[in-house]
């Protein structure tokens, strides 16, 4: 059983009244207060008045209580009262372990709650007890998580089918789209702030990571304590009935590398990361299996194609690659790698081993050539164009490729064509009527391939499920157009598609 920290403080105050009808009833009073010791909230980013429910509900029993105490959570409810009319002899008691319950049932619910007080007043068994909440996220914004973190699984779920995939896939994404920052609009300890700004603390990347492997049927933990002497948040998975730590800030480069991935704290046992995190581990499960620390060597990883690319740490830092389903590994070159990353069958990185040079090499470990003289840091990849910086801060970049490259997760191939007319006008048939709101030329158009829009091609409905690209122009012969259809292209019942889709044709 996962325990949670709690501070409780309360004052109980009783007075005697005499009555005829209640002579041996005792009207009393109590309050309370709890606050989440793994939040150190720099600036004020909690919310306190979102919401208001007066009469919340009746209980008679703790379950009952917790189970309102839940659902008004759930709602982020700020304030709310509760008649209660069960044993009131140990009522400070009852509501810690009430909340410590819900704690350990839904770890969110613990990581998005900043503190609570609570307040209470009637007669003995017969109390309204008053519950201010401040949380550290609010109803409209966990909407947005809730439908951010299904559509991340899903696009997950499509390309990772083994448990091992998935969590790598879960790591990945939380260290790739964030940057570890305080300096957030929304509170930086919530997965709103990754999802929204990109940028957040240890229990926003914690919580992230928690959601997605919960969403994708992954057994997990949200696990606090210390790490370096201060607070941290981090995660222990179950993978084929193995339990392993992960800790996806501590896999993140910092300062931030945009295509850079660490796997350091990746799928690692209770003794490795008790070498600098501190925990409580009585009542965890134990944490011992060493399956995964072949990914340990991997200073520096970037994933394409089913083939992680990394600098191995047991081999002076040179570049290798992986094959993620066999986990066959072969080195590419001798050369001190960095800043690793890379498209279709090239791979790009800096050349420690020769003053930082910015290089590629072929994904056989053939070809391998300087493409500059000047060192080089901080690669990606971003369409057609890899972009590094120098040393003094100045950004370069160098077109790498002639043809557009789709982004695969956000974008899924729906068909290619050949030997289009430079005319041709494309109609393409929903199943169901379209919402005209959600059809126009920035979720339906034509790119050419360097990634620009066609101007003289206009989407609009034909007999309700049918979209007209028409044409007013000319394409060029011989060259390469896409047609693309983003996802929030909606129905008028309002479903999307799970993904934008995209479809290249040749034109003769």
């Amino acid at each position: 059983m996962l325990l949670f920290k709690f501070i409780v403080m309360f004052v109980l105050s009783s007075i005697l009244f005499i009555e005829p009808a209640v002579a041996e009833t005792m009207r009393i009073s109590d309050y309370g207060s709890w606050q989440n010791e793994n939040v150190q909230v720099e600036k004020e980013q909690i919310y306190r008045t979102a919401s208001i429910s007066d009469q919340a509900g009746k209980a008679q029993t703790k379950e009952e209580l917790k189970t309102i105490l839940y659902e008004e959570m759930k709602s982020y409810n700020t304030s709310f009262s509760i008649s209660y009319t069960g044993n009131t002899s140990m009522l400070t008691e009852t509501i810690a372990s009430a909340f410590q319950e819900i704690f350990e049932s839904d770890q969110y619910a613990y990581g998005t709650l900043s503190k609570y007080g609570y307040s209470s007043y009637g007669y003995t068994n017969n109390v309204t007890i008053t519950f201010n909440m401040t949380y550290l996220t609010n109803a409209e914004q966990e909407l947005y998580v809730d439908k951010e973190v299904k559509r991340i699984a899903d696009t997950i779920k499509q390309a990772a089918f083994t448990e091992e995939e998935k969590v790598k896939a879960v790591n990945d994404y939380v260290v790739l789209n964030t940057a570890y920052s305080n300096d957030t609009v929304a509170s930086p300890h919530t997965v709103y702030a990754i999802l929204k700004e990109q940028k957040a603390v240890c229990q926003g990347y914690a919580l992230l990571a928690y959601r997605l492997l919960n969403e994708l049927g992954i057994e997990n933990q949200y696990i606090t304590g210390t790490a370096g002497g201060i607070g941290h948040a981090w995660n222990i998975v179950n993978i084929g009935g193995q339990w392993y730590y992960l800790d996806t800030t501590w896999n993140d480069p910092t300062p931030n590398r945009p295509s850079q991935v660490q796997y350091n704290y990746f799928l690692v046992t209770a003794d490795q990361l008790a070498k600098d995190h501190e925990w409580e581990q009585a009542g965890l499960p134990a944490a011992t299996s060493t399956d995964f620390s072949f990914m340990h060597e991997m200073t520096e990883a970037y994933t394409a194609n089913g083939e992680v690319y990394y600098n191995n740490k047991n081999d002076n830092n040179k570049l290798y690659k992986m094959n993620v389903e066999s986990r066959a590994k072969k080195k590419l070159s001798d050369s001190h790698a960095y800043f690793i990353t890379a498209l279709k069958d090239t791979v790009y990185f800096s050349n420690f081993s020769n003053g930082a040079r910015l290089t590629k090499i072929q994904t056989d470990g053939s070809g391998q050539t300087e493409l500059n003289k000047e060192y080089s840091m901080n690669l990606y990849i971003n369409g057609q164009y890899l972009y590094y910086s120098l040393q003094d801060g100045t950004q370069k970049n160098i077109k790498i490729s002639n043809e557009l490259i789709v982004d695969e997760a956000k974008y899924s191939l729906w068909a290619q064509k050949e030997t289009i007319l430079a005319n041709k006008e494309w109609k393409i048939q929903f199943n169901m009527p379209l919402n005209s709101k959600f059809v126009n030329n920035e979720n339906v158009y034509i790119v050419d391939k360097n990634g620009g829009k066609v101007s003289f091609i206009q989407a609009v409905i034909e007999n309700g499920n049918y979209i007209r690209l028409k044409n007013s122009g000319t394409f060029t012969k011989g060259e390469k157009y896409y047609v693309v259809i983003e996802k929030d292209t909606a129905a008028l019942s309002g479903k999307t598609l799970k993904k934008g889709i995209y479809m290249p044709f040749l034109v003769n």
